[in-house]
């Protein structure tokens, strides 16, 4: 089961991916409001939503904070199941329509997300391929490119990374490995196009999440490390932490501000109830 809690238009809800569909409730998980039943003859492999990411379409109003960062509403919710479909949630109000934007077939989506200046969107799968694909009208879905994995190693999890002058997409994958794409359809830049710059081997397991925070990445990994990363404006990364949490695996983490107004990284940990904070994180 995949939870995310997602401010849709100024409305909190809680997206559910369930064996059998996705969900729609309120915040409290009170009321529904919404829902994706199965809609396929199941083969061998169970109906389930696993990517779920927020969905943004500024236009030409891009704001000048990640809006995710900054808790602003987002414009929809993007999902994808175990049989490849993708959809697009959209509405407010208990009046929410699900558009299909695009169907690999039968390949298990295992991420997605959204990059809030382009409106560009991403989906994982696991057979390591990454669809790159932007809303075009009502009616059209572009398929910008496709990046192949020739190994076959599942990715699990993608983010999005920031600097002044580009946007960044980090992909994990089952190996440990991470890749990096530049992201130039930015209208920070002049340039387009969607290219690999380089990869990484962070970690020595298989990499359960990223998560980012501007031009930082961590990677949260069963060798029981979570690796942090930072990538600079010439496309240069370097590694600037290294936690080890002992005898836990880190299965997810988010950064957060603390009252300071320093950085914290707060993770999730396999076969643990309790949180995992790493306080005062020196990112410059």
């Amino acid at each position: 089961m995949r939870i995310k809690v997602i401010d849709l238009n100024g409305t909190l809800v809680s997206a559910v991916g369930l064996y059998g569909g996705l969900k729609i409730y309120s915040y409290e998980g009170s009321r529904l409001f919404f829902n994706i039943p199965c809609k396929i003859k199941l083969s061998e492999k169970p109906y389930l939503f696993q990517a779920i990411s927020e969905y943004f379409n500024f236009g030409n109003n891009i704001p000048s904070e990640n809006p995710k960062i900054k808790g602003c509403p987002c414009h929809g919710i993007l999902c994808a199941d175990s049989y490849g479909e993708i959809f697009l949630i959209t509405g407010s109000n208990f009046n929410y329509k699900a558009r299909l934007l695009y169907h690999n077939v039968g390949i298990t989506a295992t991420d997605i997300i959204c990059d809030y200046i382009t409106g560009i969107f991403s989906c994982a799968f696991e057979t390591g391929e990454i669809f790159v694909l932007k809303i075009k009208d009502e009616s059209n879905v572009d398929n910008i490119i496709k990046f192949d994995n020739i190994d076959n190693m599942p990715c699990l999890s993608l983010s999005n990374l920031y600097t002044k002058k580009y946007n960044y997409l980090a992909a994990a994958f089952l190996n440990g490995e991470i890749k990096v794409y530049i992201n130039r359809f930015s209208s920070l830049s002049s340039e387009t196009g969607f290219d690999i710059i380089f990869s990484i081997f962070s970690n020595l397991r298989v990499i359960n999440s990223l998560t980012s925070y501007y031009n930082y990445l961590a990677a949260c990994a069963d060798d029981c490390f979570i690796n942090i990363w930072k990538i600079n404006e010439n496309d240069e990364i370097s590694i600037v932490g290294n936690y080890e949490i002992s005898d836990k695996m880190p299965l997810a983490a988010e950064f957060t501000q603390n009252s300071n107004g320093k950085i914290d990284l707060i993770a999730t940990c396999f076969d643990t109830p309790s949180l995992t904070l790493i306080e005062n994180l020196n990112l410059n």
